[in-house]
């Protein structure tokens, strides 16, 4: 049985620290995965669902970085892509997965997702075998979609919330450089964090500040994550560099 994600392999790639090592400790690891001849058993959506969930006590009593760390591990995660959108996805992921639904729960799940997302370089990409790289950026649409949610967002503080904005304006230019590996839907779910942090901030000013877009399409990218307009995702990246001075 596999032990180890994809996104655990990227922290040995990048360097955990003995912070990050102790995360690890405490997820739990699920008793069958993918690739496995168990998994292989399974006949329905429904039977590996049920395989998946994380005992009601286990889960009591899990630390939130043991949380965060589980639910990017949670085999069924990469199903959020079979949908309209990946908030689509991620609603119907997290709708029959208990960990995802514990973590929105939790006053401090934000802080703990931003420790690993500090820990992701995307430009680490040039180091990992190309066969690997499709993998590598999945794991940052995973964590971004997790950062992004409005209920993790507004247990941040204003601090806080400024930071992600820093951070994923950063992920966001680390990607453009490797354009041809991250592709336009690789940059899609850093602007989406900023896009809805500028919304909970009310940084109507920023947005002013640049040349306007269809305001429908704005709002269509904010609550789904489809790019009906690319001038929405320039817009938000602008913006993005005047609300994080």
């Amino acid at each position: 049985m596999k032990k180890n994600s994809r996104l655990l392999l990227l922290f040995l790639l990048l360097g955990m620290n003995q912070g990050m090592a102790q995360q690890k400790k405490d997820a739990y690891s699920f008793p069958v995965t993918p690739g496995t001849e168990a998994w292989k058993e399974f006949k329905t959506q429904q039977a590996m669902l049920d395989a998946t969930q994380i005992p009601a006590e286990t889960l009591r009593t899990m630390s939130t970085k043991g949380l965060v760390t589980t639910c990017l591990n949670y085999p069924m995660l990469p199903s959020m892509h079979a949908y309209g959108s990946l908030q689509e996805g991620f609603q119907a992921v997290a709708s029959n997965f208990n960990g995802l639904q514990e973590l929105l729960r939790r006053p401090d799940a934000g802080r703990e997702i931003f420790k690993i997302y500090r820990l992701m370089d995307p430009k680490a990409i040039t180091k990992i075998e190309s066969k690997k790289q499709g993998a590598f950026t999945f794991d940052f649409t995973y964590v971004e979609m997790l950062l992004a949610q409005p209920t993790i967002i507004e247990k941040l503080t204003p601090a806080e919330r400024k930071e992600v904005v820093r951070e994923s304006f950063a992920k966001f230019k680390a990607k453009d450089e490797h354009l041809a590996i991250f592709g336009g839907y690789g940059e899609i779910t850093s602007a989406l964090v900023i896009g809805r942090v500028l919304k909970r901030e009310n940084a109507s000013a920023a947005y002013k500040s640049s040349q306007p877009t269809g305001a429908d399409a704005m709002q269509v990218f904010l609550a789904t994550g489809k790019v009906l307009d690319t001038q929405v995702i320039n817009r938000i990246v602008a913006d993005a560099q005047a609300f994080a001075k």
